[in-house]
């Protein structure tokens, strides 16, 4: 059987102006909205346009800066009965007012046998308010996973700029040919984490502050 299927899941993450944490929330979430969650992952919306039998099953959960999508039935190969097929992941991050984000961490389970082949890649953008993509990439990876990779794997893209909103886009291209063997090509978790630091402006108007400060007490 040689068809393919795709998944293309659109996480958008919207700021609002008042961010109220919730007294009982352990400031973990899983699902589309969550209270007490995370400023960076918080007010989290979900689009998902899903071609099964690869989608069956997707979730996702985030807990700090971190967000983790799982799609436990993202395969092709023997056991699936499909032998290629494209899982998309986008979302939108904003980490708020006066912060940048300048590194976005994945990590990444898969599973390969015999014929199985990932190519995976990410690219990341910034976007203003309105989810515009503002210019070039901000970062950008690429690369082939088979039989003979570690079943978990990590980079972390360093962002040309520090910025307060951006966009990812995941893009997984499976395939596991048949042969005599077994051949599997699977996506089981996928996780980003974005390291966040306080906007540089920001820092030289504390550091102009505090020299008036320090000026003004010797007087």
């Amino acid at each position: 059987m040689n068809q393919s299927a795709s998944l293309l899941a659109v996480f958008l993450i919207r700021k609002e102006n008042k961010y109220e944490q919730d007294s009982h929330s352990n400031g973990r979430g899983r699902g589309p909205v969550g209270r007490g969650c995370p400023w960076l992952f918080c007010h989290l919306l979900q689009r998902l346009f899903a071609s099964a039998p690869l989608s069956d099953g997707a979730t996702f959960g985030f807990d700090a800066n971190s967000i983790t999508f799982y799609t436990p039935n993202a395969g092709v190969g023997d056991a699936p009965g499909i032998r290629t097929g494209t899982l998309t992941i986008q979302y939108d991050a904003d980490a708020g007012a006066l912060m940048c984000a300048v590194e976005a961490t994945v990590t990444l389970a898969q599973a390969i046998l015999g014929s199985g082949t990932i190519e995976f890649t990410e690219v990341v953008y910034e976007i203003d308010e309105f989810g515009t993509i503002i210019g070039a990439p901000l970062a950008s990876v690429a690369v082939t996973f088979d039989s003979s990779s570690s079943p978990v794997w990590s980079d972390t893209l360093v962002l040309s700029s520090c910025v307060q909103r951006l966009r990812a886009i995941k893009t997984f291209e499976m395939d596991a040919p048949e042969t005599a063997g077994e051949d599997l090509a699977a996506i089981a978790i996928n996780n980003q984490s974005i390291t966040v630091v306080p906007e540089p402006t920001t820092i030289a108007g504390l550091g102009v502050a505090s020299l008036a400060l320090i000026r003004r007490r010797k007087k």
